[in-house]
């Protein structure tokens, strides 16, 4: 009785991430693999050179910053319906001057 109980605790807290949390994991991007953290409005983006902390808006939009060794600068990722995390980065104050940035499940 109690492994099912365990079971149906576990299926239940699933159904009730939102669509943001259900983003967090493991990724593949052209820098290497990322992993997403999420907790709540906050995420955490790690990558083989740095991390990116980000504040997520509706609808799944993470403005990030990052930092590697002396450089850094910002980043924007929107979510897809793929849970794709399509986006570009920058240096210092900008978010896009880097080029894209896209990371894949």
């Amino acid at each position: 009785m109690r492994p099912l109980l365990a079971l149906l605790t576990f299926l239940a807290a699933s159904a009730c991430a939102s669509p943001v949390e259900r983003l967090a994991g493991d990724y593949r991007s052209s820098w290497g693999r990322c992993v997403v953290q999420i907790k709540g409005r906050s995420a955490q983006i790690s990558y083989p050179r740095g991390v990116m902390n980000c504040q997520i808006e509706e609808p799944a939009t993470f403005r990030c910053t990052w930092a590697s060794g002396a450089a850094s600068g910002k980043a924007l990722f929107r979510a897809q319906p793929d849970q794709t995390l399509r986006g570009t980065w920058g240096h210092r104050d900008s978010d896009s001057d880097g080029g894209a940035w896209v990371l894949a499940r």
